[in-house]
């Protein structure tokens, strides 16, 4: 699946530095429905939230989003990082 995304980086020719990306999967992902948005089940990964704040830890960050939706800003606030 990664190979995919590294193809698209590279169709679009963005760095090939693979340093730079970080690919997380959520745990317990396949035990939530499926109505469920990757925000909320990013939310309720505790594992992969301190994931993912160590790896912002002293750095510029951000979040993404497609639709600011109340749960975006939950964990953005879980998170410490602006929209």
């Amino acid at each position: 699946m990664f190979s995919y995304y590294w193809k698209i980086f590279e169709l679009e020719d963005i760095s090939k530095d693979q340093n730079k990306v970080t690919f997380f999967v959520p745990q317990h992902a396949d035990k939530f429905p499926s109505t469920f948005s990757l925000s909320t089940i990013l939310y309720y990964s505790d594992k992969t939230v301190k994931n993912i704040q160590r790896l912002c830890e002293g750095k510029n960050a951000y979040i993404v989003s497609g639709y600011n939706s109340t749960i975006d800003q939950r964990l953005a606030v879980r998170l410490n990082l602006p929209i």
